[in-house]
């Protein structure tokens, strides 16, 4: 296990026993802080293609400006073969979060990006998601 702190409002731990990567945002995250985390965690030598994820996001102020989904949606889709058939689990703690998920879903399947997401209400909601159909 390994977890790391970045810019204080961004902090992962790379699960290698489950193959999960938990993501907790805090406060304000602007979208490129967000790749950039993503990047910082692909490069970790414990980190393998296909982890799934889990992105706590309860504690974000402000997660994406709508306006912003589209460098998330570039980004995930030049990467799509470390992301493909990865679930990402994130949990959201308010209607305005759940609406900008939603249109990030919307997004992914629009581009055909194979990443699936889906809206949590809790961590142990999330954990049991992202370990349903898991292959060992």
């Amino acid at each position: 296990m390994f977890s790391s702190l970045f810019k204080n409002d961004l902090s992962y731990v790379i699960d290698v026993n489950s193959k999960i990567v938990y993501l907790k945002l805090k406060g304000e995250v602007a979208t490129s802080s967000i790749i950039k985390i993503h990047k910082k965690v692909i490069k970790e030598d414990k980190f393998e293609r296909s982890y799934n994820w889990i992105i706590d996001i309860r504690r974000s102020k402000q997660l994406f400006a709508h306006n912003k989904l589209d460098s998330l949606v570039i980004f995930f889709k030049k990467n799509a073969n470390i992301f493909q058939n990865a679930k990402m689990a994130i949990i959201v703690g308010s209607p305005k979060q759940f609406k900008t998920i939603d249109s990030l879903i919307n997004l992914f399947e629009i581009r055909n990006i194979n990443i699936f997401i889906k809206n949590v209400k809790d961590k142990q909601l999330a954990y049991s998601w992202v370990l349903e159909n898991t292959k060992e």
